[in-house]
């Protein structure tokens, strides 16, 4: 397939093309800023289908604006030209995207195993961090719940009861118990209190006495 004008590819894979080497293959007799500024008419964005810079003209030596475009906005800018030479260079746009494709499509059993590694890598990598990131939120947690069991006057949440008296709880666990500490607290006509949860912003606490009916404890 012979070339018809330039295609660079950015570090994400994506196909690019110039601006100014586009306006000259599509043919346009339009100066290329009036040219362009009225192809931005039709809704592109800065930073999402193109991004302006600074280059040097080959023959003045002028400093002159360009625009490195994303294949897709090539291809509608193309279809905007209403020509037999923007069909052509649509098609050829085409055509260059179905190629990539078959470059990056495995063959091989060999390729497809090396294609499923990286991928298991990528996946692992992810894992790690999500990891992290969940035992900086535990952590986190830790030191509120050690400050809940510090509250004044003996009340204590549900979670830092727990804590206390070595007893594990589920989230879903937690509530239910939480629901019965605020029945038993309205029975006996006792204040409950709250305190800072990074969760949920605020947790109910509860005196002793009814935490140690409800859940037991020393």
């Amino acid at each position: 397939m012979t070339e018809l004008i330039k295609i660079e590819r950015n570090t994400n894979g994506e196909q690019l093309v110039s601006g100014r080497e586009l306006h000259i293959n599509l043919q346009s007799a339009e100066r290329f800023s009036k040219w362009f500024s009225r192809m931005l008419d039709y809704g592109f964005e800065e930073g999402v289908d193109y991004t302006p810079y600074q280059k040097v003209h080959p023959q003045n030596n002028q400093e002159i604006t360009d625009y490195v475009i994303k294949l897709d906005m090539a291809k509608e800018i193309c279809m905007l030209q209403k020509s037999e030479q923007g069909k052509r260079m649509r098609r050829y746009f085409i055509e260059c995207e179905r190629k990539l494709r078959e470059l990056n499509t495995p063959k091989t059993q060999s390729e497809v195993i090396l294609l499923l590694a990286q991928q298991n890598v990528e996946i692992e990598k992810k894992q790690i961090e999500q990891q992290k990131q969940l035992n900086a939120i535990e952590n986190k947690l830790k030191i509120v719940e050690a400050k809940q069991v510090n509250s004044p006057q003996d009340f204590y949440s549900v979670v830092a009861w727990c804590n206390l008296i070595n007893k594990k709880v589920e989230l879903s666990e937690a509530k239910a118990l939480g629901k019965k500490c605020t029945g038993l607290s309205k029975e006996l006509e006792c204040q409950t209190g709250e305190t800072p949860d990074p969760r949920f912003g605020k947790v109910k606490t509860y005196h002793v006495d009814v935490l140690k009916e409800v859940m037991g404890g020393q």
